[in-house]
């Protein structure tokens, strides 16, 4: 009756990771004769790009014969809103990419992934600066005498601009670096706007929230400007602070990093990650022989770091001698969790006050990182005169998996559930801390390793 009612003639349901997808069409022109036979498009690339780069579109080029043009092609709802505001009428990249057909056998980008099999980078592709091929698959070396062959697996030439032959569309659209992901069947090229960075409450939130759930002793973030990469932001936890304190320390490592400028294009850690927009581990810090702050890495006891790439920049963040407990052996003992950095941002701007990231461990959820504003924070001193938070007192609860709550509810169904008014609500068993607290309406957020928790907090 409902596909009836809404015109559909034929449907498809194939099934779909953890589910099913249901696709269909509501037109009798160019009727199916069997299921179609869409083409596999790299879902880990993308999410990559939508969930961590800051990508604000998506599309692919499918091979037809000795041309590539576009059959599909997605635009983020804020990048849409942005652009329409901005220009006044409803193009994006991808629309006036629709118009183009580009050569199979040419020097292009497209053609240059699917040629050799590699994810080819574009940064800044008006200017003909470094186009980076390289073999996918993250960079790690546990053995730092193989750092130096770690650092240059990758492969990178200067391009001629007008090989990328959209490179005017680029700039008449704001994107600043480029990816094309090459698939049987054709290329997955997504892009980043030249307005995405990490900043505000966001920022803050992706370096301590990675502290917590990387068991890191500190994390910074290295912005890309004019080709160079400087600190844009630290974060130290707690017990990091006291034992820096206690060597007779005013700053840390991450507040001395800011003395460096370092080249985005060079072939250290950060340089390296930046280039290939894939993580990077040092096991021994103290021994990379390319990391210009070598020296820095002894005096503060900097052992293991992890340097993942993000929107508009490099996370680094790392394991210290004093002041974290924290042994890391290989990269995914650094990475045990990717922190949503696409759903914080959405949570700040629609003006949550804190943030939570519950992890399943066994049959239960626990709370594996948090984050509360600075404006909060002082509110909530001024007003109690503790330091305790929504956040802080949520830490000690343990939420049965299987139960009906928010938290179980939204890990099972993959679907954000939204209470309005918390504090009166029955079946929600913080409620309590909800009022002590005032917090008003909370959202639960499904991601990739757990649930997204966060709320607005009323005056206190």
């Amino acid at each position: 009756e409902l596909a009836d009612k809404y015109g559909i003639t034929q449907m498809c349901v194939i099934p779909f990771e953890a589910g099913v997808l249901e696709f269909g069409r509501a037109d009798d022109v160019a009727k199916w004769e069997k299921a179609p036979n869409p083409p596999l498009l790299p879902k880990g690339e993308m999410r990559q790009g939508f969930e961590n780069l800051g990508a604000s579109y998506a599309m692919f080029w499918a091979k037809d014969g000795d041309k590539f043009h576009v059959i599909a092609d997605y635009v983020t709802e804020s990048r849409k809103e942005a652009l329409k505001l901005a220009r006044g009428d409803d193009e994006t990249f991808c629309s006036r990419s629709r118009e183009v057909n580009l050569d199979a056998n040419g020097k292009g980008p497209v053609a240059t992934a699917f040629k050799t099999g590699n994810e080819v980078i574009l940064r800044d592709p008006s200017k003909g600066s470094l186009c980076s091929v390289f073999r996918r698959g993250a960079h790690s070396s546990t053995d730092n005498r193989e750092t130096s062959q770690t650092l240059h697996h990758h492969y990178h030439y200067h391009y001629d601009p007008s090989s990328f032959k959209r490179a005017a569309l680029a700039e008449e659209f704001g994107l600043a670096s480029f990816h094309f992901v090459p698939t049987q069947t054709g290329v997955l090229e997504y892009g980043i706007p030249k307005t995405a960075f990490l900043s505000g409450d966001v920022l803050g939130a992706s370096l301590k929230m990675r502290c917590d759930t990387a068991g890191a002793s500190y994390a910074l973030y290295w912005k890309e400007a004019e080709g160079k990469m400087v600190v844009a932001g630290v974060y130290s936890t707690p017990a990091r602070q006291e034992a820096l304190a206690d060597m007779g320390k005013s700053g840390g490592f991450s507040d001395a990093s800011k003395e460096y400028v370092l080249d985005a294009n060079g072939d250290g850690p950060v340089g390296t990650v930046m280039k290939t927009q894939q993580p990077f581990y040092l096991q021994d810090a103290t021994a990379c022989a390319t990391m210009k702050r070598s020296a820095l890495t002894k005096e503060y006891g900097i052992k293991s770091i992890c340097f993942v790439p993000t929107e508009g920049g490099v996370l680094e963040y790392g394991t210290t001698e004093k002041g974290c407990s924290t042994n890391w052996t290989c990269m995914e003992d650094a990475r045990k969790v990717i922190m949503p950095k696409a759903e914080l941002k959405q949570a700040f701007e629609s003006g949550a006050s804190h943030a939570i990231f519950w992890s399943k461990q066994g049959d239960e959820w626990v709370v594996g990182a948090s984050y509360v504003t600075p404006e909060r924070v002082r509110a909530l001193k001024a007003a109690r005169g503790d330091d305790k938070s929504y956040t802080s007192e949520s830490a000690a609860w343990k939420i049965d998996a299987s139960g009906l709550g928010p938290v179980a509810t939204t890990g099972r169904s993959g679907k954000e559930i939204v209470i309005e008014d918390p504090a009166n609500e029955p079946s929600f068993k913080r409620a309590d801390l909800a009022k002590e607290f005032n917090v008003g309406s909370c959202h639960f957020v499904p991601c990739r390793d757990g649930v997204l928790e966060y709320g607005i907090g009323r005056v206190v």
